[in-house]
């Protein structure tokens, strides 16, 4: 097993880990997205309340759901951003998280992505928001 964790970037001083109030959540999810900006696209606003400097990651959730039903969703990924409303997607502003890829039947597909390149091997993620490390 494979740790993708890179020790080189320690936590900064104003995100200590006992500061952060971190919450579980637990179940099954067809989908999940990190956005620091609002759009992915041109005409698709994935992450409505996203802003660049706020020092947050807005978190996209999907809950397990129809197939029917995740189309649904994922066709009203446009510029209104109104899938938000649907009741299995959870969208919430973190400072940091984790996120763990669990299979829980035998044969279960999971797949883990970065800016669309697949992760293979890894099953965990861990990032925290830098805020203000960066001038330009």
């Amino acid at each position: 097993s494979s740790q993708y964790r890179d020790k080189s970037l320690e936590m900064s001083d104003d995100l200590k880990q006992d500061e952060l109030n971190w919450q579980t959540i637990e179940g099954n999810f067809m989908f999940f997205m990190i956005c620091n900006v609002s759009h992915i696209t041109t005409d698709c606003k994935a992450a409505p309340w996203a802003h660049l400097s706020d020092g947050c990651c807005d978190l996209i959730l999907i809950r397990e759901c129809s197939r029917t039903k995740m189309a649904k969703i994922l066709l009203e990924l446009d510029e209104k951003g109104s899938f938000i409303k649907d009741p299995v997607v959870e969208y919430r502003k973190v400072r940091a998280f984790s996120i763990e890829i669990q299979a829980q039947k035998q044969n279960a597909f999971s797949l883990l992505g970065l800016d669309g390149e697949r992760l293979l091997g890894c099953t965990s993620i861990d990032a925290h928001v830098m805020q203000g490390m960066l001038n330009i």
